[in-house]
């Protein structure tokens, strides 16, 4: 990738009509995404409702128009963190970021789309909310673990008092 390419950042105009079009197409997104998201959905950890699936999706295009305002990763992170927690799967993470860049695409004449630009936002964005998701889902895995010891633990102590 070339260095104009990983700093390039979309006119304002670009921008606020990136974020507009997000925003009038939002339940077409939603629906979308959570398609997307039933497609992988047997990979997750839990069993997300439907319902719960395209309020998800909705949430979702409300964090990207966030972030493309304010620029703040902070909240990617959380978001991720929070789906992580829910069960959402690696899959349907990745389609989220997939399905930012593809809507991106979608948008207008070339011109307007300043893709470059827009799509560099969405991969900051996508980073900071996988980053939230791989340190939630690694504090899992150590969570279960530590049950797993306290478990063996206690089946092993069993054992040997049972020896005695």
């Amino acid at each position: 990738m070339s260095s104009t390419q990983s700093t390039a950042q979309p006119s304002d105009r670009s921008l606020t009509g990136y974020i507009t079009y997000l925003q009038e197409h939002k339940l077409q997104f939603a629906q979308a995404i959570g398609a997307d998201w039933k497609a992988t959905m047997f990979e997750n950890r839990y069993t997300i409702h439907p319902r719960r699936i395209r309020e998800l999706g909705e949430l979702e295009i409300d964090g990207l128009v966030q972030f493309l305002e304010t620029r703040q990763t902070g909240e990617a992170f959380q978001r991720g963190t929070r789906r992580a927690e829910e069960g959402l799967g690696i899959r349907s993470v990745l389609a989220l970021g997939t399905r930012f860049r593809q809507i991106s695409l979608q948008r207008g004449s070339p011109a307007e789309r300043n893709t470059t630009g827009i799509i560099t936002l969405i991969d900051t964005y996508m980073g900071a909310y996988l980053s939230g998701f791989v340190a939630a889902r690694e504090q899992y895995v150590l969570d279960e673990q530590e049950r797993l010891r306290k478990a063996y633990l206690t089946v092993i102590t069993g054992r040997q008092q049972g020896h005695s």
